[in-house]
């Protein structure tokens, strides 16, 4: 009798020894450094953060045409006077410009503001991810402070502005560049 208890034990211990090792197969699988959960929410976040760039875009290429309207609706193509970099940053500060091209940085601006300048940084603008017409993402809804994480940013490079990330470690990436140059 102690010879069938020993061996139904040794049977028992096996199967849980089994079952404990297809629980932690599982797991690996599913949630560990390769796993499918970590797979799809490192995939969301790359599209999100893809989706924003593109929104940012997509409202320049808004401010592009409403500039091109205004520059040629005299009969002359006076574009320069409507659109370049710079006023494509005050468009997405919020301000808009005047008949003649002008922009008054003086009064409180009036339209949707998508960016600020960030607070510790020159050349560098802090996007305002909750401006955005829709929900495009669960990140970057950080604040516009150095002790900050978690915030996307546009940053001056040269003559280029590029899209940059940075996450709850710290970490910057870079996502993309804004395209300023339009043609109709």
């Amino acid at each position: 009798m102690r010879n069938n208890e020993g061996k139904a034990f040794l049977k028992l211990l096996i199967v849980i020894v089994i079952l404990f090792l297809i629980g932690f197969m599982a797991y690996k699988w599913a949630i560990g450094r390769d796993g499918i959960i970590t797979k799809v929410t490192t995939d969301e976040k790359e599209y999100n953060q893809s989706e924003v760039l593109q929104e940012i875009n997509v409202i320049i290429t808004q401010k592009y045409l409403e500039a091109y309207s205004k520059a040629t609706s005299g009969g002359e193509n006076k574009i320069e006077q409507f659109y370049n970099a710079d006023k494509v940053m005050l468009y997405l500060k919020g301000y808009t410009c005047d008949e003649t091209g002008n922009i008054n940085t003086e009064t409180e601006p009036t339209e949707t503001k998508y960016i600020e300048d960030l607070t510790f940084e020159e050349n560098c603008y802090y996007v305002k991810i909750e401006n955005f017409k829709r929900d495009i993402t669960n990140h970057g809804k950080g604040e516009n402070a150095e002790n900050s994480s978690d915030y996307f940013f546009i940053k001056k490079e040269g003559e280029a502005y590029n899209l940059y990330y940075k996450n709850t470690n710290m970490e910057i990436e870079q996502i993309g560049a804004l395209k300023i140059e339009q043609s109709i």
